[in-house]
């Protein structure tokens, strides 16, 4: 019995210093394999943003961005993308709506969006800084059994799947009638409305002063969501957003609202994304308001 005790608890042995040994050498990884974009100008924020701008029109860009991504994704993206100093960033655009400041954002990664979390923890794990986002509720089973499974069962050569691409939304496909559909995504929660999002304000208030730390030029971009989806996001949303803007420009930070602005249903993807036409048209306008201010 005693032998077979002892076997038992050298296997044990064996199995957690295999857990911890490859946990190492995935964190040396993480740490020495952290993305060098060449690029001097960067895009970041969720899916609207990520569909929005073509990189393509801009001399040394890349757009980041993601599907979902709050800002607290976005604060640590840019947090880590700095820790390699062969990234030299001039320039920010970073997403910019009414969608960023709803308390919806807060709740991506806990247990109410179990798929929204799992899409989530599966490509921030390496990134994550829960110190900036105290306040978050978190599915901490689900992240932890995540982490494990990426860090500590086998060897990654890449973890940086944190890193989004731009978009190029159908033009074929066009879904703008889903626009209450996202209304209720984006600002309501069984039939209530959100609160606003004191995390966001806090997280991309944080990104402003990384940009002013590291001289990075922080360009906030709105895009153009459909009409019937403007029209119906509440009042207190429209509200705060003109206020945070008027904060931000105050303080020196480019604003470009492109909110309302008037674009043919054929260049939306849906309510409050626009298709690679629409994304076409969208960059260049951008592009040439940049070159106007000069």
């Amino acid at each position: 019995m005693k032998e077979f005790l002892k076997k038992v608890y050298l296997f044990i042995l064996f199995i957690f210093s295999y857990f911890i040994l490859i946990y190492f050498l995935n964190l040396k990884i993480v740490h020495e394999t952290i993305p060098n974009l060449e690029a001097n100008v960067v895009i970041l924020g969720a899916s609207d943003i990520q569909g929005a701008i073509d990189p393509s029109y801009f001399r040394s860009a890349r757009n980041i961005a993601q599907m979902g991504e709050p800002y607290f994704v976005s604060h640590w993206k840019l947090q880590h993308l700095l820790r390699n100093e062969e990234n030299k960033i001039d320039t920010l655009f970073l997403g910019f709506n009414n969608l960023y400041i709803s308390g919806r954002y807060d709740e991506v990664l806990s247990t109410k969006f179990a798929n929204w979390s799992t899409y989530l923890f599966r490509i921030i794990y390496p990134i994550v800084d829960f110190n900036t986002v105290s306040e978050l509720e978190v599915d901490w089973f689900n992240f932890y059994k995540l982490k494990f499974k990426y860090m500590c069962l086998f060897l990654k050569v890449n973890h940086n799947h944190f890193i989004g691409k731009y978009a190029n939304y159908n033009s074929q496909i066009n879904s703008i009638d889903n626009f209450m559909i996202n209304i209720d995504r984006h600002y309501y929660h069984e039939k209530e409305q959100s609160p606003i999002s004191i995390i966001a304000l806090k997280n991309i208030s944080a990104i402003k002063q990384i940009c002013v730390e590291k001289n990075i030029k922080l360009i906030l971009v709105a895009p153009p969501v459909h009409a019937n989806y403007f029209k119906k996001i509440p009042k207190k949303f429209i509200q705060y957003f003109e206020e945070v803007k008027a904060s931000f420009e105050e303080e020196g930070v480019l604003v470009f609202d492109y909110r309302a602005s008037p674009y043919a249903d054929t260049e939306f993807y849906d309510s409050c994304h626009l298709n690679g036409e629409g994304a076409k048209r969208f960059t260049k306008k951008l592009r040439q308001d940049i070159e106007n201010l000069k």
